[in-house]
């Protein structure tokens, strides 16, 4: 029986590799780390072990290698970000671990940690992609301003900024003003880029936002955030591809909506080869908006599974069951083809087993 490690398995990203993965659970063993002991989703898995967090990167590995011989790891699917990149260079540095981690070429991660980077990789590889400026000097400032200036009467917040690194919307920032874009622009770490597609609504929103008392949940949703899921097998060959459209609130798929048009089915192509001639082996997903009059374009990609795993897996694409076969060469049985293009994404609760989450922080390892 093949044995499996989802790093981070308390991440939204883990809670949905648990969930698409609970039809194999009779035919693998489940283990997780987390630098969390009270995240419920540690205790889903067959045993779950206190990690240091990825940063102390020398803790981290010697924590995982002891856990890889120990518990005859056979693969590790990272659960974040900062996994991926650590795996992948871990991966460059000790190439005696491939097949086992769930990751490509250090190259292709940083294109996926880094917007910045992705934007770079994507004009190399002569991909299109929405038009981004780096923070961080007096040059970036009039390049954002020039960007604000071309799309300033299309939109009532022209500009978004997002942190090089991360996901899920965290740190993301509209700016609504020529002032907000010199003073962002200087700041290091931004990728500014147009804000896309904008919301119907989205003047009101901001003019909310504008009244007296700042709203405490301020958020705007998404209508069209278009998307692919690439998977890349262990040979560098395109082995499964999925497209849709979602919608998000607070930075999280709330629908999920299977599409199969024929311009996002070649940006999935296109991207899903460029990272495969880079070098990378495993999930790609790439995120895209659609402008009337640029058509189009992709803005942010990462290399991992995400947060609407488990709807794509609901709608017929068993992603994570296509790399248990293809990594771990396991036969399943085949999933009940889906009769519907839309999943709704909903809260669920789960209670947290305290005298569980007390051993994991006191000695470290949990086991069922």
């Amino acid at each position: 029986m093949a044995t499996v490690l989802v790093t981070s398995v308390g991440s939204l990203v883990g809670q949905n590799v648990l969930d698409a993965i609970a039809p194999y659970r009779n035919q693998l063993r489940l283990l997780g780390t987390n630098s969390l002991a009270d995240a419920v989703s540690n205790f889903r898995c067959d045993a779950c072990f206190l990690a240091p967090p990825v940063e102390q990167v020398n803790a981290w590995r010697a924590h995982l290698a002891l856990l890889l011989q120990a518990e005859a790891i056979n693969l590790v699917i990272p659960g974040r970000d900062d996994d991926v990149i650590a795996l992948a260079s871990w991966l460059e540095e000790e190439p005696e671990y491939l097949g086992r981690f769930l990751v490509g070429s250090v190259s292709a991660a940083r294109a996926f940690q880094d917007k910045v980077h992705c934007a770079r990789f994507a004009a190399e590889s002569r991909l299109p992609f929405a038009p981004t400026v780096a923070s961080g000097s007096p040059q970036a400032v009039l390049e954002a301003l020039a960007l604000y200036d071309r799309f300033a009467d299309l939109s009532a917040a022209p500009l978004i900024a997002k942190p090089r690194a991360g996901n899920g919307s965290h740190g993301v920032r509209l700016l609504l003003k020529r002032s907000d874009v010199s003073t962002l622009a200087m700041r290091p770490g931004y990728a500014i880029q147009p804000y896309l597609d904008p919301h119907p609504k989205l003047e009101q929103f901001v003019q909310e936002a504008h009244d007296i008392g700042v709203p405490l949940w301020f958020e705007i949703p998404e209508r069209a955030l278009y998307g692919a899921q690439v998977l890349i097998d262990p040979l560098g060959q395109l082995a499964g591809t999925f497209c849709f459209r979602a919608e998000m609130s607070g930075g999280r798929p709330s629908l999920l909506e299977r599409d199969d048009s024929p311009d996002l089915a070649a940006l999935a192509l296109a991207y899903g080869q460029a990272f495969a001639a880079a070098g990378w082996r495993g999930p790609c997903n790439i995120q895209a908006k659609c402008d009337p009059a640029l058509g189009l374009l992709a803005i942010e990609t990462n290399g991992r599974f995400s947060g609407g795993t488990s709807a794509r897996s609901a709608l017929g694409f068993d992603e994570v069951g296509m790399v248990l076969q293809q990594w771990l060469g396991t036969a399943l049985a085949p999933r009940a083809a889906a009769e519907s293009k839309r999943v709704i994404k909903q809260l669920k609760d789960r209670v947290l087993n305290e005298a569980a989450a007390q051993q994991l922080a006191r000695l470290g390892a949990w086991r069922k």
